[in-house]
């Protein structure tokens, strides 16, 4: 709906002011019904951004976010931009790895008028173990999702062995997404200042007004989740009965299954397993942030705050639970 525009203004005035020697940018957009899916590069020249195209994909309705064509962006970015080190900023839309009605039942959608996993191509979309099939292993130092509901320990788990830093929101994540002209700078020094991105991004929320002061972030160190995983996976959350009524929860439909990470265990553990727990747990968390409530629906309290969200079997329908039963968390934890 246009706020890609709004992005792809923001990046523009950053690169026109910061040090892009030893930088690219590349940004691959689907096709609309009457466009192409392209692969360009904006760049600046003679002291202008210009958007220089390197590789047209034709009209591609519902081919974006096939398996195929994501591994096939991915290599071309790796030939036509070979680079000591990547990052990916993911848009559009998201559930994380779950599965939810269209907003539009009107749609004409070959899949049953779905919202599955990450993206949104003419109704066409990706699960989230198919976008960590289709990234090869170890390229990028950060994976952000700036999309609704990434921020989950099931996403940053799958995706551990493609990303060294993952970034993500447990809850929605508003329309306007990250600030681009202060984090593009941050992505592109030396070293990838990915806790100052995160920092503005929370900031640029927090200083909002009403319900637009609206934001959960937080990043991991995905080297560190199997330290995570271990724990919980002692803890045994398969033999256990969970209430999820006084938990946090970062989706405020009436289909409630994104439930705060730390919270589940604490409700389940013993007291040591729940603190080796945190103690592995704040290895891997490298920051999280959020503001007091959510589009003032969602309450959040500071100290309950872990910046993931999990969760729970048996809380959703039955075809969030075979989405669910494919990612390597439930493997790992339900085996």
């Amino acid at each position: 709906n246009g706020y890609d525009n709004y992005d792809v203004e923001e990046i523009t005035k950053a690169l026109n002011s910061c040090d892009i020697n030893n930088c690219r940018l590349l940004l691959y957009r689907v096709s609309t019904s009457d466009t192409e899916a392209k692969l360009v590069e904006m760049l600046r020249r003679n002291g202008k951004v210009e958007t220089q195209l390197l590789k047209n994909y034709g009209v591609s309705n519902k081919l974006s976010l096939t398996t195929k064509r994501f591994s096939q962006v991915l290599a071309d970015v790796k030939q036509l931009a070979p680079a000591k080190e990547y990052g990916l900023v993911l848009w559009s839309h998201s559930v994380a790895w779950a599965f939810t009605r269209s907003a539009n039942p009107d749609a004409t959608v070959t899949r049953s008028h779905r919202l599955e996993g990450f993206g949104d191509d003419f109704g066409e979309t990706m699960q989230i173990d198919s976008l960590a099939d289709a990234i090869p292993d170890g390229m990028f130092h950060f994976i952000w999702g700036d999309v609704c509901y990434m921020g989950a320990i099931e996403v940053a788990y799958e995706l551990r062995n493609d990303t060294r830093y993952f970034i993500g929101s447990p809850t929605e994540t508003l329309s306007y997404g990250m600030p681009y002209d202060q984090n593009v700078p941050c992505f592109f020094e030396t070293e990838a200042n990915l806790v100052q991105a995160c920092k503005n991004m929370y900031n640029f929320y927090n200083n909002q007004g009403g319900e637009y002061r609206s934001v959960t972030i937080s990043m991991v160190d995905c080297s560190k989740l199997e330290q995570v995983a271990q724990v919980c996976e002692e803890i045994s959350i398969a033999d256990k009965v969970i209430d999820t009524r006084d938990l946090l929860c970062y989706n405020s439909s009436s289909n409630r299954f994104f439930f705060d990470f730390l919270q589940v265990y604490n409700q389940i553990a013993n007291d040591s397993q729940y603190s080796r727990l945190c103690d592995a747990y704040n290895d891997a968390l490298v920051y999280k942030a959020a503001t007091p409530k959510f589009l003032n629906t969602i309450v959040i309290d500071s100290e309950n705050f872990s910046g993931l969200s999990t969760y729970v079997m048996g809380s959703s329908t039955a075809r969030n639970e075979m989405a669910y039963k494919q990612l390597e968390w439930y493997k790992r934890l339900y085996r």
